[in-house]
């Protein structure tokens, strides 16, 4: 199967790309790269040829280490004739995805999100592996800008929310921030942080009697440390931590003494989230050290969460074999599919394709929800 083919195979059936690494007839390496651009196949084909490099060079990098490890067999797929794929599938695939970008350009909206929030009192979502509760506020917003990657700091007594503001006139994010009210509700955000280059994912938080944030500056080619000269408004640049790299979404964790930054990087031409990198170091304001084994995964779907997420994805799209769920319930100690959740919990993945690929998943949620 020629490559032109093979993506219009995969993007005529919502398929994810899987890359394997063999060495001398053994499977030693895997990667799943994201194709960001389901519509143009040469943008497609960029984002799976930096997946097929990124992950030559990290199977090079454990090689050289001794970590070269032998992963199962992977499934091979039958060879197929190219000419009626890239036809008949791929074909009304892109008019059907042109009109939907045009229709979006007409409404002024390339892209939207929402933030959504509500106040729990005792265990939360990942502790009771429901969405049972109180309902969850909207973030108002006057349709001119939308609001995203949400983080929430508590300081003397009050509530701040923080999040990437979005104006579609500027065309690149900001920092704001929303102060919970008496009512329980959290206003319209204001603006704290602008830059010339896109800012979001404002990791705010505290230590050593200061605030600091970490905001995503991947676009900046940096990752930078600014401190709260005067919270929440009024924010200085302090370090840059890293240079010279595009690393989304810069994640902190302090773990036994020592600072750990996990993000996702941008690999040649391919899409900046599939690769995941990790940094680390002493203090806060660095030297940051990159991982010896960088990178350390190749994939978009990094998630941590409850179980019953994960293993009610492997039933969505034709589960595994009854030896699998039956080795996991034995070494968990746990009840799988208790009281149906995995139904519930794959509403999620559902309602997500329904809105990106259209109507034939409805009939699927719909019989989800005639059972609750």
């Amino acid at each position: 199967m020629n490559l032109a083919a093979g993506l219009a195979r995969m993007i005529a059936r919502q398929e994810l790309p899987e890359i394997v690494a063999w060495l001398d007839g053994v499977a030693v390496g895997r990667a799943r790269p994201m194709i960001g651009d389901r519509v143009w196949l040469s943008n497609g084909a960029s984002d799976l040829l930096a997946g097929a490099v990124g992950l030559i060079e990290q199977c090079v990098a454990r090689y050289e280490a001794g970590l070269l490890a032998t992963l199962p067999e992977p499934v091979r797929l039958p060879r197929q004739r190219s000419g009626s794929d890239l036809l008949l599938r791929y074909l009304p695939n892109l008019i059907g995805g042109l009109v939907r970008r045009r229709i979006r350009r007409l409404r002024n909206r390339p892209f939207y999100w929402q933030t959504a929030y509500r106040r729990v009192e005792g265990q939360g979502v990942v502790e009771e592996g429901a969405l049972s509760g109180a309902p969850f506020a909207l973030l108002p917003d006057d349709g001119k800008r939308f609001f995203a990657d949400p983080f929430v700091i508590e300081r003397e007594g009050r509530t701040f929310l923080f999040v990437e503001e979005f104006p579609y006139a500027l065309a690149r994010g900001v920092i704001s921030v929303a102060e919970l009210g008496e009512d329980g509700r959290f206003g319209l955000p204001r603006q704290v942080l602008v830059e010339p280059h896109h800012l979001s994912y404002p990791q705010v938080f505290e230590l050593g009697g200061e605030v600091w944030m970490i905001p995503e500056t991947s676009s900046a080619g940096q990752v930078v440390l600014y401190r709260a000269e005067q919270f929440p408004d009024r924010w200085v640049r302090h370090a840059t931590l890293i240079a010279d790299r595009e690393i989304s979404d810069a994640t902190l964790l302090e773990r036994d003494g020592r600072f750990w930054l996990f993000g996702t990087e941008r690999h040649s031409q391919g899409n900046p989230s599939d690769t995941m990198v990790v940094f680390s170091a002493d203090r806060l304001e660095g030297p940051w050290l990159p991982h010896p084994m960088n990178p350390v995964l190749i994939d978009p779907a990094v998630y941590y969460g409850d179980r019953n997420m994960d293993l009610a994805m492997t039933t969505l799209f034709g589960g595994f074999e009854k030896e699998f769920y039956d080795s996991y319930q034995y070494h968990s100690k746990s009840r799988l599919n208790e009281n149906g959740i995995w139904q519930i919990c794959n509403l999620y993945p559902l309602l997500i394709h329904l809105n990106l690929f259209g109507r034939a998943y409805l009939s699927s949620i719909l019989s989800t929800l005639r059972q609750f």
